[in-house]
């Protein structure tokens, strides 16, 4: 038979050494989730801000194209539309000349009152803009003010326009809040007055 004492030499893991040993590993396990799931939440908002912004940079780009492609501004502008006329408006907005405004989903581009076509939205994360005018008032080809007074008589000395849009991009749980400012050159009007001077 065996000895009754056999086991009190050689070492053991008791009942309490183990439940020990479970506990410290659940603290630790679960420090390790946490800090896990701390990494994909940020990773997650930084897509999602990126995302944002890429849908800002998009709208700026569309309204850039907008502007440089224009043949002339309207004197129906003023310092919360754009009115704007030239090859890309009649695919845009169904009408030879399209007003840029903000509205209610963001900025939008239209025909003007009681003219047909229809109404597109063309920045979703645009919530408000504000327009000023760049003026070549001495002829010269080159734009020597800015103004934001709507250029009822000096529509075609408008050579830029400036944009400040005012930006709620969401997308997921980022947001983009702020505003920008962006300045367009009316390419079409530039290279007129170069060449009359040429």
């Amino acid at each position: 038979m065996r000895d009754p004492g056999w086991a009190l030499g050689r070492r053991g893991a008791t009942l309490i050494e183990l439940m020990v040993v479970l506990v410290v590993s659940g603290i630790l396990m679960t420090g390790a989730l946490s800090i896990f799931l701390i990494f994909a939440r940020v990773a997650e908002e930084q897509e999602a801000v990126r995302d944002a912004q890429t849908e800002l940079h998009r709208s700026v780009e569309l309204l850039l194209n907008l502007v440089r492609n224009a043949a002339e501004v309207h004197d129906s502008s003023n310092g919360s539309r754009l009115a704007l006329s030239g090859p890309r408006s009649e695919p845009l907005c169904g009408s030879e000349t399209c007003w840029l405004e903000a509205s209610g989903p963001g900025l939008v581009a239209r025909p003007p009152d009681g003219e047909s076509g229809e109404t597109r939205l063309i920045a979703p994360a645009v919530t408000g803009f504000e327009v000023t005018f760049g003026l070549d008032t001495l002829g010269i080809g080159t734009v020597d003010s800015f103004s934001s007074e709507a250029p009822v008589e000096l529509a075609p000395d408008v050579l830029a326009v400036r944009l400040r849009l005012f930006v709620d991009a969401r997308s997921g749980r980022g947001r983009f809040l702020g505003e920008t400012e962006v300045t367009a050159v009316i390419r079409e009007k530039v290279f007129d007055r170069l060449e009359l001077e040429g």
